[in-house]
């Protein structure tokens, strides 16, 4: 004679198992394996993401040194033009601060982002009131740029 159990609500105790999610049984091996499947995806995803940020800044770095140039190269016309009009000391100081400019250019384009992050946190450790200026000076000129973006445009009086 089988004895059958119920619950006090006079139900039949519900099975536990460690089933996979199509019921059937999942062993350790089957587990070891969906678990791996789940972290070589992880580390594809995680390969991807990095790819795609490094090409990010790579662009990035690509725009500043493009833009730095454009400094440059304006900032050694200046210097010529004074040169020209007879103010020598002050174009020599303008041509220096060219080759400088020229220099921040080279720097970053030839580093990796490491290099530069890693450059940038020994400068702020060194030198925190310039780091702090600089970041004052540049969230304004942001900030400007911004503003003169969303400007409505002016209105006529007709």
């Amino acid at each position: 004679m089988a004895i059958e159990t119920t619950t006090s609500a006079g139900m039949p105790p519900i099975e536990t198992s460690h089933d996979g999610l199509d019921g059937s049984r999942m062993t350790k091996s089957s587990a070891g394996s969906v678990g791996d499947a789940v972290g070589d995806k992880v580390q594809k995803l995680r390969a991807d993401a990095t790819g795609k940020v490094r090409g990010l800044v790579d662009e990035g770095k690509a725009q500043i040194t493009q833009s730095i140039d454009g400094i440059v190269e304006a900032t050694r016309e200046i210097a010529e033009k004074l040169d020209a009009a007879g103010v020598g000391p002050v174009s020599r100081y303008i041509t220096q601060a060219a080759d400088h400019m020229a220099g921040w250019s080279e720097s970053i384009n030839e580093k990796s982002i490491e290099d530069l992050f890693d450059d940038t946190r020994n400068f702020v450790r060194s030198s925190p009131a310039v780091a702090v200026g600089v970041a004052v000076i540049g969230g304004f000129i942001v900030s400007r740029v911004l503003k003169a973006n969303d400007a409505p445009a002016p209105r006529r009086g007709y």
